[in-house]
């Protein structure tokens, strides 16, 4: 089992910025999915799914499974393989972890085999942990990538498993239509330990998302369990749900009761096409202070 080796995945460090140009470093595109160690026994045919919490996942993706196998004729394996990766589901032709991902954790039989179907997942290879065999945690990430170039996917398969491409140059990255974000790492990094629930990130793998921060007018307020939910509008009449809580929650009900409508700054992920609503953060009240 993968975990007599290591107890979590590596972790990016998030950081504010994205990289200014090409420094060395190794980058990728950031995909939106969930974390999956792919595990194929010695005799090339047990076929493990681990999440980072050490749960078999295999059961979700049987169109993965599937393709993993042919993979593996194509390939020959000589020994058990670990590879580390993001399992992300595409909608409009997109990552989407809200409406691709998530609708896909499911456990029902027949919706797992229809879904399947109509939103097939793709395992994206960004690691290997072990190698026919031959432990790879302690091998330099440029060694890893050599291996990686050299897994042989049909075109067919790509669709279901691809080793998510590395470049050299950060705005290759950045130019991808619709692009999540970007990963960054040091070609001499080796595999490190996450930590549990990723409490440790060393910054050999760092990552940076796209975000769009608004000022907007709150014209609503309701109490809930933990805070606050105001509703808010913007430049464009747009509105939005945001839950405030804790100590803000508590000012956000003075302000309201003292001045009617108010400003705040929200923080959401870039939509990722057209109409697409993301789920805004709080940030910040806005004047009064």
């Amino acid at each position: 089992m993968i975990w007599d080796k290591i107890q979590n995945p590596m972790e990016c460090k998030l950081v504010k910025e994205p990289p200014t140009g090409a420094d060395g470093n190794l980058y990728q595109e950031k995909i939106d999915g969930g974390r999956i160690i792919v595990e194929i026994g010695n005799d090339n045919h047990n076929i493990y799914m681990w999440s980072s919490n050490h749960i078999q996942r295999a059961y979700r993706y049987p169109e993965v499974v599937n393709a993993i196998r042919e993979i593996i004729k194509v390939n020959h394996f000589d020994g058990r393989v670990i590879l580390d990766g993001e399992m992300a589901v595409r909608v409009n032709g997109v990552w989407n972890f809200e409406h691709g991902f998530l609708p896909r954790q499911v456990d029902v039989p027949f919706r797992i085999k229809y879904l399947a179907n109509k939103m097939p997942a793709t395992y994206n290879i960004f690691h290997i942990l072990e190698w026919n065999g031959e432990d790879m945690i302690y091998r330099k990430l440029s060694e890893v990538v050599e291996i990686l170039k050299g897994i042989k996917i049909p075109d067919y398969l790509q669709q279901y498993v691809r080793v998510l491409p590395f470049y050299d140059n950060p705005k290759t990255v950045l130019q991808i239509p619709n692009t999540e974000g970007i990963v960054w790492k040091n070609p001499d990094s080796i595999y490190e330990d996450g930590g549990r629930n990723g409490t440790k990130r060393s910054g050999a793998w760092k990552k940076w998302r796209y975000y769009i921060k608004k000022q907007v007018k709150v014209i609503d307020l309701e109490h809930t369990d933990g805070g606050v939910t105001v509703t808010v509008i913007d430049s464009d009449n747009e509105t939005y749900r945001v839950a405030i809580n804790g100590g803000n929650s508590r000012e956000a009900i003075e302000r309201w009761e003292t001045d009617g409508e108010f400003m705040i700054e929200m923080q959401m992920k870039k939509p990722l096409y057209e109409g697409e609503k993301r789920f805004p953060t709080f940030k910040r009240f806005v004047g009064g202070e």
